[in-house]
C-alpha cells in the first residue's frame, strides 16, 4: 500500500472506494472493478494473482494467561475467550 498515494496522484481521474468486510459478494453485480481477497477462489470467471502472503499469529495478553492459564495443547485454546479473525470469518466470543 505504500505506493497507493503516489499512484492516485498520477491518476487523479481515478476514484477509490475502500470497503472492508468478509462477505462474498458478486463483484460485477456490485459494480466492483477489483477486490483483494484472502482466500482460495472457487471455480469462477474471476482472474486471480497472488500479491502477497499473510502470516497467522496466535497471541494472548499476559493478564488473560494468568487468569485462564497457559494452554498446553491446541484444543485448550478453543475453551479460552478470544477474538478470531481469519480470511473467511470474523467472529468473537465474549469473556
Amino acid at each position: 500500500m505504500p505506493l497507493l498515494p503516489e499512484f492516485l496522484q498520477l491518476h487523479p481521474q481515478l476514484k477509490l472506494h475502500w470497503f472492508l468486510n468478509d462477505n462474498r459478494i458478486d463483484l460485477s453485480a456490485q459494480d466492483v472493478d477489483m477486490a483483494i481477497r484472502m482466500t482460495h477462489l472457487s471455480d469462477s470467471g474471476m482472474v486471480a494473482r497472488r500479491i502477497g502472503q499473510v502470516q497467522v499469529w496466535l497471541v494472548a495478553a499476559l493478564a488473560m494467561l494468568k487468569h485462564h492459564g497457559m494452554p498446553r495443547q491446541p484444543h485448550d485454546v478453543s475453551r479460552m475467550p478470544c477474538c478470531d479473525c481469519s480470511p473467511t470469518t470474523i467472529s468473537s466470543r465474549s469473556i
